[in-house]
């Protein structure tokens, strides 16, 4: 499971800089992307299997591996994606509301990111 979850963690972090990257387009642009419905399935759904994952290795391996820093920021980040997402489909919210809490969800990602 530890595999799983060191695999998953860069395409999450990939994820969350596409996320930035048509949340801004739809910011300067006024328009979605064709696929954003989808993408947006697939980086919430990948970013909660990351949680998952790192729950259980958490009540299961502990801290011993990285800093109680990396789970508390990560869970910080999932709620933040997951508020973006919920604020972007409510159509009166500003398009830049989505954008800042995907940047604000991928420095925190890029944050927790132990280091090797």
């Amino acid at each position: 499971m530890t595999q799983v979850h060191g695999f998953l963690g860069p395409i999450v972090f990939v994820m969350n800089v596409l996320r930035v990257i048509w949340t801004g387009y739809r910011m300067f642009t006024g328009r979605a992307l064709p696929a954003e419905r989808p993408l947006t399935g697939l980086y919430l759904g990948l970013f909660d299997l990351q949680a998952f994952l790192g729950l259980i290795l958490l009540a299961t391996v502990g801290t011993r591996a990285v800093s109680l820093l990396h789970p508390v920021l990560m869970l910080l980040a999932a709620v933040v994606a997951h508020m973006g997402v919920a604020r972007g489909r409510k159509p009166d919210t500003p398009a830049a509301v989505p954008f800042a809490l995907a940047v604000i969800s991928t420095i925190l990602v890029a944050a927790a990111y132990p280091s090797p």
